[in-house]
């Protein structure tokens, strides 16, 4: 009966273990040194930006959750300089995007599973208004915890209305980022651990002509970000471990013990 109860954790509860939990949030904080310009004549300014998405989980089923995602880039002082939003239908196995759910027609990965392949894969989340495709680079280490280096990039992706505080934005122009970046994922867990990026955004004519670039920044995690997001993958690969591992290794083990005294018994009894 134990190993039949393996067999069945194994085969029915080890996957749901696996699950994005139904209360799912986060909070990710980044760093970013930038130059900026409200107009294609003006002079550049250096500015920092702090960066901050939030995902809070609205509503959850046996298969999907439904996530609100809020990107926010600001000035130190509160000034909002890029914003982008949604609402997001996630698959709570593959942790995809759900195609014919959320509040706009998405594809591709919204997080990263435990045991996430190498790819290459989509990635679909509030960080940019688009899709960016991702290719697996290498296995590097964060803190000694071996990761998986994945890098990015996107070209003329439309995101104006994130940058609708512009004076010209988007009556005059149109606003195209081109970005890339690293992604460092603990395997086990799917947990991003660290997050890299640089781009530029450029106004662009109803037809798609380039006029100027306004925006040229690098980002990344802030210190506590990545530390934080360290830990909680090193708690969900140890969760994952116990529930994926050692349960059933157990129930197994408990089985053929129960197995051999039941034989030995049957014997003394022949």
């Amino acid at each position: 009966m134990l190993l039949l109860c393996a067999a069945l954790w194994l085969l029915l509860g080890a996957p749901l273990a696996s699950r994005l939990p139904d209360d799912y949030q986060t909070a990710l904080y980044f760093d970013s040194v930038a130059r900026a310009r409200e107009a294609p004549t003006d002079d550049w300014k250096r500015i920092v930006l702090i960066g901050r998405r939030l995902d809070t989980t609205l509503l959850s089923t046996a298969k999907r959750s439904v996530i609100q995602s809020d990107a926010y880039w600001a000035l130190p002082g509160g000034e909002l300089y890029f914003e982008n939003a949604g609402v997001y239908a996630v698959d709570r196995v593959t942790r995809q995007n759900m195609p014919g759910l959320g509040d706009v027609e998405r594809t591709g990965q919204f997080l990263f599973p435990p045991g996430m392949d190498r790819g290459p894969h989509v990635l679909w989340d509030s960080q940019l208004a688009g899709p960016r495709a991702m290719k697996f680079a290498g296995v590097d280490e964060v803190d000694d915890v071996p990761v998986h280096r994945f890098t990015f990039q996107v070209q003329g992706l439309d995101e104006t209305l994130g940058y609708g505080h512009l004076p010209d934005v988007p009556e005059r122009y149109r606003a195209l980022t081109d970005s890339d970046g690293v992604l460092l994922i603990e395997p086990a867990s799917g947990v991003l651990v660290d997050y890299i990026e640089r781009g530029r955004s450029s106004f662009t004519k109803p037809d798609g002509t380039v006029i100027a670039p306004f925006f040229v920044w690098n980002a990344h995690f802030t210190e506590e970000t990545r530390r934080s997001q360290l830990k909680r993958a090193e708690q969900v690969s140890r969760r994952l471990w116990l529930l994926q591992t050692l349960v059933p290794l157990l129930l197994a083990g408990a089985g053929v013990v129960l197995l051999i005294f039941g034989m030995r018994a049957a014997r003394r009894n022949a």
